[in-house]
């Protein structure tokens, strides 16, 4: 019965260690899908060639932009306990933004923090395959 135990124990300890966390989960290359301010499409202005992106690295930096360009980097740091975002630009502190995350299988929603415009916007990102 104590191998069983044992065993069992054993399993459960290993299976929650390979569990992946939110941001090894965010690693790599995201597409920008879809634009919401205040629940109105914004992406044909926002991103009118639908190629946005941004990228994260499992070392705390991310990166974004526009087709083959990065236009913006920086760190972002993650707080599970809240699904909560900092992006912290190299641009400067004028260009930082926090985020609530719902991660559904290969799609990231972030929505907004702070002003009433922010607390209103949600992109809709999907992993990117290149």
């Amino acid at each position: 019965m104590f191998r069983l135990f044992a065993t069992c124990l054993l399993i459960t300890l290993c299976a929650c260690a390979t569990t992946a966390t939110l941001p090894e989960e965010m690693a790599g290359k995201w597409r920008m899908a879809g634009i919401r301010i205040f629940e109105n499409d914004a992406s044909p202005t926002l991103n009118p060639m639908n190629n946005r992106w941004i990228s994260f690295s499992p070392a705390g930096t991310f990166r974004s932009g526009s087709g083959d360009e990065t236009e913006n980097a920086g760190t972002f740091s993650f707080s599970a306990e809240e699904a909560r975002l900092d992006l912290d630009s190299d641009a400067g502190p004028g260009d930082d933004s926090s985020w609530r995350l719902t991660l559904r299988h290969d799609s990231l929603f972030m929505r907004g923090i702070g002003t009433e415009r922010q607390n209103n916007s949600e992109l809709v990102l999907v992993r990117s395959h290149d």
